[in-house]
């Protein structure tokens, strides 16, 4: 077995002003030391202590950070490239400008982390645990987050395209102008989620449930709903436009001036449903339950609107080819 750099070997290669490569760090005890400026390169650093550690500018790359322990430390402009970092925990760190770049993270730690300013590219965070955190300005595309827990976290601007989502759970998380755009979370949990301004469009959320939450003018555009459940949820002024799905339940749901203009439903569930001044046009449902629903100034087709939406310009003529007559 490698023997570690102790903490004082380590700030020696670090005083040099040369990148520490391919050395090891493995199960090292580096707690509260503060480095700045500096590269790691092919370094072996499984199990790492680096607890209350100060780390700015610092760049990881293609380093084994299996296990490493970030708790409590601050990082800022910290960069890690085709890294892994499989069950690394940053339970009460301070995150500042972070940037992971086709690296794998299971099994991370984020508990009651205070994160701001993440970018995470074309990487896999499978499996992470948010609870708690505080998360502000965080950018993911093309990312695995599979089976996250992000229950009782503060999302701000978290913003997530392309990804899989598939099985997470953010029961009584609060989302303030978030969007997973053309991701899967199908069989997430939003229940008692709250917020405003979540946008969710273009999403497969099938069986997703979002019983009870609380979340003002979200944004299903062009969703899957799929089986999904909105049972007894506030959602005022959705857009659920041009949604479709096959077994909805709306059941108590408050869906006051929500806009389901050329959705399509198999079967929609509205039993007790708040539904004053919806815009059902040009939605479509093969099967809908409407006991107890309120529906006091809904809006249908609009007749108008159907044929400018219908209408097609004429084909154009065809133009006649050089030295062609007509």
């Amino acid at each position: 077995m490698t023997t570690p750099l102790t903490q004082d070997a380590l700030m020696a290669r670090v005083d040099s002003g040369n990148p520490v490569r391919n050395v090891s760090l493995t199960r090292g005890d580096y707690r509260g030391i503060a480095l700045r400026n500096v590269r790691f390169e092919n370094v072996q650093a499984q199990g790492a202590r680096f607890d209350a550690a100060q780390l700015e500018n610092i760049r990881w790359q293609r380093c084994a950070l299996d296990g490493v322990v970030f708790e409590g430390a601050s990082l800022t402009d910290v960069q890690f490239t085709n890294c892994r970092g499989d069950g690394m925990k940053f339970d009460g760190a301070k995150l500042m400008r972070l940037s992971v770049q086709t690296s794998s993270w299971p099994r991370v730690s984020f508990v009651r982390a205070s994160i701001c300013r993440l970018q995470v590219l074309a990487g896999s965070l499978v499996n992470v645990n948010w609870q708690g955190a505080q998360i502000e300005r965080v950018m993911l595309r093309k990312t695995d987050l599979s089976a996250q827990t992000g229950v009782d976290t503060l999302f701000d601007r978290f913003l997530a395209f392309d990804c899989v989502a598939t099985a997470t759970d953010f029961r009584g998380a609060q989302f303030t102008h978030c969007s997973f755009a053309r991701s899967d979370l199908q069989e997430s949990c939003f229940d008692k989620a709250s917020g405003r301004a979540l946008a969710l469009a273009g999403c497969n959320l099938d069986r997703s449930s979002f019983a009870g939450a609380r979340l003002e003018h979200p944004m299903f555009n062009r969703a899957n709903l799929g089986a999904a459940s909105f049972r007894g949820a506030e959602l005022p002024r959705a857009r659920f436009t041009a949604a479709h799905g096959k077994a909805v339940d709306f059941c108590d749901a408050d869906l006051s001036r929500a806009d389901f203009s050329h959705a399509n439903i198999e079967v929609a569930d509205f039993a007790g449903a708040r539904m004053q001044q919806v815009c059902l046009h040009g939605a479509r449902f093969g099967e809908a339950r409407w006991d107890g629903a309120d529906l006091s100034g809904a809006r249908g087709d609009d007749p108008k609107q159907l044929i400018c939406e219908r209408w097609s310009p004429p084909p154009r003529p065809r133009q006649p080819l050089p030295g062609e007559t007509r």
